[in-house]
């Protein structure tokens, strides 16, 4: 007989056909290296007033369906590896391979915020990161002309580029970043991107791989989820997992941090075998911290600034299909709507804009409703690169101040607006043009 420690556990994940369906084929798992609480246990339950005759006593509810768990998981974001065991090559290793070298965390976060979820079809096709935008390796692709605020590509490259992708141009030999951004539109060859760059490309540069997700109307794919520990009776089973928020903390000098909390809907319970604690796919380098050694940088309005508190929160509204002869009673769940909402803080400043009623820039921004993009960077490094963006915020309330560390902050709370170029604001499978919110990897 053992006792089970949580020390010793490992968390795994696959894609499911349906929400009620349990993933049980190992090769479409990865095992996760993460950090995860106990998991929380639900069902439904009506609590009825029962006369037992008896001073004190009380009869038990009565119980329904395993409704209500959920489970909670906290990472740091992790880079693109090489798919043979060797160190990332762009040339050779390119995200959505069968090397897998796009990272689990990618998967995770594009599933989440519906991406491009449609083509993840199968369980090995969601492991390999499909259900992200793809860019492939061009070699010399780019030619002269390039600013800081556009790419020039060589005849014909252009229709290969995504718009609303991540767009890295690398340097030949060192395969080092020459320039990042995402891709606003494209004219035949020349790639027009959301904000400038603190340099240009140049002739006979790279463009390196990329994955993309965004946020997006599909549904999410349910998982399968398993906390396994040491013995062959320790396995808590997880059916039909469905993201309900996640949160990304992008805080200078600290590597990007990223929280899941994930509704249970299909079902939930200990599995008497199938237990043991599994090595973590880990070989996916933790992403470098946000400073400047490493190209880390944060945007706001399109200028470089100094934020702290930087937080990206996503609220899922997620809402249970119910019917009596699904398994715990939900046959399906819909996502029915994604918010997003941006928290920062930035430093009072005697350059700060003052207009006719006294307002500083962003009380003038909060009272006008004007938009304005947030964007952070980090990575220098082919393989090691990851950015953000909300190319399109507004206020949400009156920026408050803050004291920070005895300094005066102005405390901002944007949500994501319509973009203007956004067309007819959808998005399908093709690109993920008109996203309110993105990230990628390079």
């Amino acid at each position: 007989m053992a006792i089970q420690s949580w020390a010793y556990k490992s968390l795994r994940f696959a894609k499911q056909s349906d929400l009620t369906t349990r993933n049980t084929t190992d090769a479409e798992f990865f095992v996760f290296a993460c950090e995860t609480a106990l998991p929380k246990r639900g069902r439904e339950k009506v609590d009825v007033d029962y006369a037992t005759g008896q001073v004190g006593a009380r009869k038990g509810p009565a119980v329904g369906a395993k409704q209500g768990g959920e489970i909670s998981i906290k990472f740091p974001l992790t880079s693109l590896k090489g798919s043979t065991g060797a160190p990332y090559d762009p040339a050779t290793d390119a995200p959505g391979d069968t090397g897998f070298t796009t990272p689990p965390c990618a998967v995770l976060l594009a599933n989440a915020l519906g991406s491009r979820n449609q083509s993840a079809t199968t369980g090995a096709l969601f492991r390999r990161g499909a259900n992200l935008w793809n860019e492939t390796y061009d070699a010399a692709a780019v030619v002269s002309g390039s600013t800081t605020s556009q790419v020039e590509l060589d005849t014909g490259l252009g229709a290969g580029i995504l718009p609303g992708s991540l767009l890295a141009i690398g340097i030949p030999t060192t395969n080092s970043l020459r320039q990042l951004g995402f891709v606003k539109s494209i004219s035949t060859d020349s790639v027009i991107l959301e904000e400038a760059w603190t340099g240009s490309a140049d002739d006979g540069d790279n463009v390196l791989p990329s994955a993309t997700f965004a946020l997006n109307g599909n549904e999410q794919l349910p998982m399968t989820i398993e906390v396994r520990g040491r013995e062959a009776s320790f396995v808590d089973v997880m059916v039909g997992c469905v993201c309900k928020s996640v949160k990304i903390t992008a805080e200078s000098g600290q590597v990007p941090m990223v929280e899941m909390t994930y509704g249970v809907y299909g079902d939930m319970f200990r599995a008497s075998t199938g237990g043991g604690v599994q090595v973590p796919d880990d070989d996916y380098p933790t992403m470098r911290p946000l400073v400047g050694a490493f190209g880390g940088r944060a945007t706001l309005a399109g200028a470089v600034k100094c934020l702290e508190k930087l937080t990206f929160d996503i609220a899922l509204d997620v809402q249970p299909r119910l019917c009596h002869s699904a398994t715990q009673g939900v046959t399906a769940v819909d996502t029915v709507a994604r918010k997003l909402s941006v928290g920062l803080s930035i430093a009072r400043d005697s350059a700060d804009q003052l207009d006719s009623q006294g307002d500083d820039d962003y009380q003038h921004a909060f009272a006008s409703g004007s938009v304005f993009p947030v964007s952070v960077y980090v990575g220098n490094l082919a393989g090691a690169v990851f950015s953000l963006t909300c190319p399109s915020l507004v206020l949400v309330e009156e920026p408050s101040l803050e004291d920070v560390g005895g300094r005066v902050y102005y405390a901002i709370k944007a949500e994501a607006a319509v973009k203007s170029d956004a067309g007819d604001g959808t998005i399908d499978d093709t690109n993920p043009q008109n996203a309110v919110f993105a990230g990628g990897w390079a």
